[in-house]
């Protein structure tokens, strides 16, 4: 997986990162793991967007895309942060 199939945008800004493998990723089986996708991108006073998108790929193989699994996003830093959270998918995308 890569950026190219799987994008990580920042206030409308898509971040690149190198590619990574996840081990063991059964479709049927929701194992999850902890991976750094993207480091050292600024975030602006007030409010910051991160939406993380599934591209068209062909990491499934056939007719389908493939992505991860998403479990929950992590930021670190020494700001002091607040969070929105979004509970149910943006209306107008799939799930």
């Amino acid at each position: 997986m890569d950026s190219k199939s799987f994008s990580v945008i920042v206030n409308g800004e898509e971040l690149e990162y190198s590619g990574m493998y996840i081990a063991n990723s059964d479709i049927n089986v929701a194992k999850f793991y902890d991976k750094a996708v993207a480091e050292g991108f600024t975030l602006k006073q007030g409010s910051n967007t991160i939406q993380l998108r599934v591209n068209a790929n062909t990491i499934r193989g056939g007719n389908s895309r493939g992505g991860p699994r998403i479990d929950s996003i992590k930021v670190s830093t020494d700001a002091n942060l607040t969070r929105t959270p979004k509970t149910e998918n943006v209306s107008g995308f799939l799930a």
